[in-house]
Formats: C-alpha cells, structure tokens, sequence
C-alpha cells in the first residue's frame, strides 16, 4: 500500500509470451531524481510492486534476467533460425524473432547462429552482448514483421499522479 494515497504506487507483472509468471527477474524503476533508480525482484508470480514513488514524475520500467542461457534452448532453435535466415520458413512469433537476434544487434543472421552454436556446445557459457532473458512492453503491438529496431524494451510512464498497478 501507498501510505495516505498522496504518493503513487507502480507495479505489474513479468509474464512470458505464454502467460507463464517469470519469478526473479530484476525490475527497475528510473526517475530523474537522486533516490533513483530503485529495484526489486519479481516473486514467485511474476510481480513487482515499487511503493511511495514521488508524484508528478515521468518514470521507466525495465526488467533484466541474466542467468541459465539454455533455459529452453536446443540444438532445433538453431535449424529453426537457419531456416528462417534462408527464407525457406519464418519464424512464428513476434518473441521468438526477438530470441532469435542472439547477439542482440537487431538483426537475425549468421552471426547469431554462430554464436547459439557455441553456447550449445559449451563453447561460451554466456552471451557477451545479450542477457538471457530480454523483457519488451507488453502494451505494444508486435507483430511477425517487426523491425527489431523498433521493440520497446521499457515501460515509460508520465506524470505519475495515481496508483498504476498493471
């Protein structure tokens, strides 16, 4: 709870494409104001919740997870980019193309297989570019021919008056 309603409170929840809660993602809450930025972990349901924020501010949301890179990965996400890259299937949603930019320059090539390629083989065991996990906006509207340029990776809220809890 906010205390006495005059200071805003901010707060939602990580879910993945399929609605599944994300738990111990890291959420990050900027503001142009020293006490900030301000964190806070996702709990077993996927929420965060940032209480007692200063009103009439301009805020951004993001959430990082940087830990278990194979976490749902196989050696058939790299035939599924190939094939994608060679135009002889696309890819199916608007979040695996994202995934699929593994070294996060916006574009899906040779380059990211390449380096899919070595976290499943052992080679690195992590991505020097790129986290594990990339958290977008969910408000926006994606869609399979997205320019990944173009992804939203925060949340920017302006003049924050009331409670925003979703």
């Amino acid at each position: 709870p906010s205390g006495d309603g005059s200071k805003p409170s901010i707060a939602g929840d990580i879910l993945t494409e399929e609605g599944l809660a994300v738990s111990n993602a890291e959420t990050s809450l900027t503001a142009a104001l020293p006490e900030y930025p301000k964190s806070r972990m996702t709990d077993g349901v996927g929420n965060y919740s940032f209480y007692n924020n200063v009103p009439a501010m301009d805020y951004v949301i993001e959430a990082s997870k940087d830990i278990d890179y194979l976490n749902g990965v196989s050696t058939l996400d790299l035939v599924k980019i190939q094939r994608h890259i060679l135009g002889l299937e696309d890819l199916d949603s608007p979040y695996k193309l994202i995934a699929a930019d593994i070294n996060a320059d916006n574009k899906i090539k040779a380059s990211d297989l390449s380096q899919l390629r070595k976290l499943i083989l052992g080679v690195i065991t992590d991505l020097p570019t790129n986290d594990s996990w990339r958290f977008v906006d969910a408000d926006q509207a994606l869609t399979l021919d997205l320019d990944l340029e173009d992804v939203k990776y925060a949340v920017e809220l302006t003049n924050v008056t009331n409670d925003l809890m979703s």
